[in-house]
């Protein structure tokens, strides 16, 4: 593979080294970028919602190229753009507007609308997706025509989580060091099964 190639990741804290990570240990991003011998292009930001990962793809997309590889980790379905601010359900003075619209159509409507806008601009190119929140999605991705829309490329987080030794910290926690290990090394299970070959040696 060529070392000018390179891995975009996009999605909250969960992809980023703001939490329990020192210098000398690495993020799941970082891992599987050196597996492939990628050049790691990390915008995952702390806090960001759907719609923002959405938005920082549309930002970035004009400097894709086709053997670039995209992952995509999206976040808790609830975390809305509301008004120019980011909200999810523990913030304070956001109770009443959760309390109106708090319903899980909503949050499934508009998190299916943001997987399909992505999967609209990123047609042709290498992308995956990852999926942080099982509680809506799984109750959801029953449905087919919704299953093919969304799994497709998917890496679903939570799943890892029934493995044994699987400390990914999902549950209102972010990854320790032993969690980004592991996700990256399930990642790399994943991608190798779907590209039909093996990482780089």
């Amino acid at each position: 593979m060529k070392s000018n190639e390179k891995l975009w990741v996009f999605g909250c804290s969960h992809g980023s080294r703001d939490y329990n990570l020192d210098e000398s240990q690495p993020s799941w991003p970082e891992i599987v970028a050196e597996q492939y011998h990628l050049e790691l292009h990390n915008h995952c930001r702390s806090g960001y919602s759907n719609d923002e990962i959405f938005r920082s793809i549309l930002r970035h997309r004009v400097d894709f190229r086709p053997e670039d590889m995209v992952i995509i980790q999206f976040t808790h379905p609830e975390r809305v753009v509301h008004a120019g601010l980011t909200m999810q359900p523990s913030d304070s003075g956001c109770e009443q507007w959760y309390k109106t619209v708090n319903s899980d159509d909503f949050y499934y409507n508009k998190f299916i609308q943001t997987v399909a806008a992505c999967r609209n601009i990123l047609c042709g190119f290498d992308y995956y997706y990852g999926y942080v929140d099982p509680t809506l999605l799984i109750q959801q991705f029953s449905e087919p025509v919704i299953k093919s829309l969304v799994m497709p490329r998917a890496v679903l987080y939570p799943k890892l989580i029934l493995h044994k030794g699987f400390d990914l910290g999902l549950d209102g926690r972010h990854l320790s060091a032993t969690g980004n290990r592991q996700l990256a090394s399930h990642w790399i299970q994943y991608l190798n099964n779907v590209r039909g070959r093996d990482a780089p040696a």
